[in-house]
């Protein structure tokens, strides 16, 4: 899956569970991206953690492909 797919997937998931509030459709969306940055930094602080303790070469290739997921999520 490529970062741009995994950033719409991790949105989407998000936005389905806020959208049934009382909230409006841009409250929603702003509720969905804070919840999938703190998810994506939540991912990225495990990885960080591991790579402290190992370094382990795939490892770094994860935490790239996270930081990417980063990057696409803030484009949407």
């Amino acid at each position: 899956m490529t970062p741009r797919e995994k950033a719409i997937e991790i949105y989407e998931k998000f936005y389905y569970s806020i959208e049934n509030t009382h909230l409006t459709a841009l409250e929603v969306d702003k509720q969905t991206m804070k919840c999938c940055k703190v998810c994506i930094d939540e991912i990225l602080n495990c990885i960080t953690t591991v790579w402290d303790k190992w370094d382990i070469p795939i490892v770094y290739d994860q935490f790239q492909y996270w930081q990417k997921v980063k990057e696409k999520l803030e484009k949407l």
